[in-house]
């Protein structure tokens, strides 16, 4: 979806996660903990961090398309990290975050099995940071209120269709799947395979339907049906 005034889009923006995710992990792994009080903190990883990025620019995964307007997965993730100190809030609760699992778990950013955890939280981090500036970018661009959440909403929607077109396609191959997504057993092409011509064909109910699937069927949670998941407003 291209929405006027965003930049960051499936799928470039896996890879755009996946290399800050790549870059603070090895900056992050080296900090002390009395460091996470240190105030100078946040200036110190957005220049190493910057570092880091910039050092694999070349790189395959940096050089790659991360949107459709022409800009690199390298380019997105550098114009992310310097958002960071002009929006504090996320760095602040990102550092909340980990400051409440070293109370549980100890320095788990230093440990080998804590790796995915500080990813994980990196990720956390930079999704709500993206979804802020493309909100703010939106309404910029057309005028229009636009908030975080109706970001995030409008991004699962893209991805629920991409997926439930792509299932309708390829009926055939998915018939247990694409039935459970309709609520019925199919007795031949589904008059709704013809139907939807876009995603102003994708219903509500069949978007929740089919996260509801994807455990059966592909054997991870659907984004709605994760324990973390929030329907956003």
């Amino acid at each position: 979806m291209r929405l006027p005034g965003t930049r960051y889009q499936e799928p470039g923006w896996e890879q755009v996660r996946k290399l800050l995710g790549q870059a603070s992990v090895q900056m992050l792994r080296t900090l002390a903990p009395d460091e996470l009080q240190d105030p100078a903190l946040l200036d110190r990883y957005v220049d190493e961090t910057g570092a880091l990025l910039h050092a694999c620019r070349h790189t395959a995964r940096a050089a790659a398309a991360g949107n459709s307007y022409g800009d690199s997965v390298g380019e997105l993730a550098l114009s992310l990290l310097y958002e960071l100190p002009v929006q504090p809030a996320f760095w602040q609760a990102f550092l909340a975050t980990l400051e409440t699992e070293l109370a549980r778990s100890g320095v788990f950013w230093q440990q080998p099995a804590g790796e995915g955890m500080l990813r994980k939280k990196v990720n956390d981090l930079y999704a709500g940071l993206r979804d802020r500036i493309d909100a703010d970018g939106y309404m910029v661009a057309t005028g229009r209120s636009c908030t975080p959440n109706r970001i995030y909403t409008y991004r699962m929607l893209d991805t629920a269709y991409g997926e439930i077109a792509a299932l309708f396609a390829d009926w055939q191959a998915h018939s247990a799947q694409v039935g459970a997504i309709l609520g019925r057993e199919l007795q031949g092409i589904p008059i709704e395979v013809r139907q939807m011509k876009s995603i102003a064909g994708c219903k509500a109910d069949w978007v929740i339907a089919w996260s509801a699937t994807l455990e059966q069927f592909s054997g991870a949670a659907g984004p709605l049906h994760t324990r973390s998941s929030v329907l956003p407003a």
